[in-house]
Order: structure tokens, then sequence, then C-alpha cells
């Protein structure tokens, strides 16, 4: 999947185009097979964004917006918005972010 890069559909399709059995049986496995590495592939995906994921406000911003040391609260702060962000409650913005962050300062400081 890394090494086909952006051009892992066309080699999706050149596997499926590739099924020449004319045995109706084989051809249901073989296509079900497919669709099982598709989705896989999907999953891998969407866990390394969700790995590579973080919150547009960053610690350093955190501390000096909030006036706080370094330290478990600027993790927590960059947590609940992280969290927010997946949950939908704010957009992946730096402004919407911002002023999350402002609004649930009070609760965590």
């Amino acid at each position: 999947m890394v090494e086909a890069g952006e051009h892992i559909d066309d080699l999706m399709i050149l596997c499926r185009a590739d099924i020449t059995t004319k045995n109706e049986y084989k051809v249901k496995k073989y296509l079900a097979n497919f669709n099982r590495v598709e989705e896989a592939m999907q999953d891998v995906k969407l866990r390394d964004e969700l790995k590579n994921f973080q919150s547009p406000v960053c610690g350093k911003e955190i501390m000096e917006a909030l006036n706080i040391k370094p330290g478990r609260l600027v993790g927590k702060i960059k947590k609940e918005i992280e969290e927010a962000i997946l949950d939908g409650k704010i957009e992946n913005d730096y402004k919407q972010a911002f002023e999350y962050m402002n609004k649930i300062k009070d609760q965590i400081l």
C-alpha cells in the first residue's frame, strides 16, 4: 500500500480485472477477498490519520494564552480540544480551537 502510493486505486482495479476464471464460485471468492483488503486498507489509513492528528493550538500557545507553566494541565487542555474536534463539537480550525480553549479553561484550571 505504501509503495503503490497514489496508484493504489489503479492497482486494485487492475487486480480485479485480472480475475479471468469462469468459475462463479472463485469469482465471488476473489471479489470478496478484494473487498476485505480494501476495507483493511481504509482502516489502516484512518488509524494513521488519527495517530497523526494534533490540536491546531500548540502547547506553547496554550501556556502563553493561559499564563501557565509546562505540565499536565497543558496536555489536558490539548486533549480536550482534540476530543472536541473528533466529537464534532468544533471544527479542526485554529480560531474555533482557541475559542474552545478559552471556554473550557476555567473548568480545567
